[in-house]
């Protein structure tokens, strides 16, 4: 399911690259999520 959508988001991208591009991405929103609820 996850390298599903890896790949649906980055296909020019190698399996082992679209999943850290992907968990990079996931990182991100989570961070930013996390921001937004210690500061709330």
């Amino acid at each position: 399911m996850i390298v599903a959508i890896a790949h649906c988001l980055f296909p020019r991208k190698q399996g082992k690259e679209s999943l850290v591009a992907l968990s990079a991405v996931a990182a991100g929103v989570i961070g930013s999520i996390a921001t937004l609820v210690t500061l709330a």
